[in-house]
């Protein structure tokens, strides 16, 4: 489970453009400890298994993840299930802080399936409100306008 004190929040600290800056919050919590023991315990035990010797296990601390829930209301979420970020407009969110918890290997390839899931659904929403935009324009008596290859406005 994600540790309850794992977070991420805006700071009062602002970019150039104006955005605040991001203020993340991790720990190594008991589970997560025992995770990685049990990890890197079966790991060996495989290397093992297959005939390895002189293995290195490094700590398993290189990912942090887990900073962005996803849910049904920002009451307890960052992320709509489409990674929609429910207080900033127009932000998807597609990293690693999209994971519910550690993974017991590289993220890099579970990284970038989700990076394709959520390009997919925003293509889909985007398609979506622009056809909706269109029926509305029509509907007020004008005609409906051509989106295609135009760039998307919420």
């Amino acid at each position: 489970m994600p540790a309850e004190g794992n977070d991420l929040t805006l700071s009062d600290e602002h970019v150039a453009i104006g955005m605040p800056t991001a203020r993340t919050y991790f720990s190594c919590n008991r589970n997560r400890r025992a995770l990685d023991t049990c990890a890197t315990e079966v790991l060996l035990a495989i290397w093992q298994a297959h005939g390895a010797s002189d293995i290195f296990a490094s700590a398993r601390s290189a990912h942090t993840l887990a900073t962005c829930r996803m849910g049904p209301s920002p009451d307890d979420a960052v992320l709509d299930s489409d990674s929609w970020s429910f207080d900033m407009p127009n932000l998807y969110m597609y990293d690693n802080s999209i994971f519910p918890g550690a993974l017991f290997a590289n993220p890099a390839t579970i990284s970038m399936a989700s990076g394709l899931w959520i390009a997919e659904r925003f293509l889909q929403r985007s398609h979506i409100n622009q056809r909706r935009r269109g029926r509305a324009k029509k509907n007020r008596g004008g005609e409906a306008a051509d989106f295609q290859g135009s760039s998307f406005e919420a």
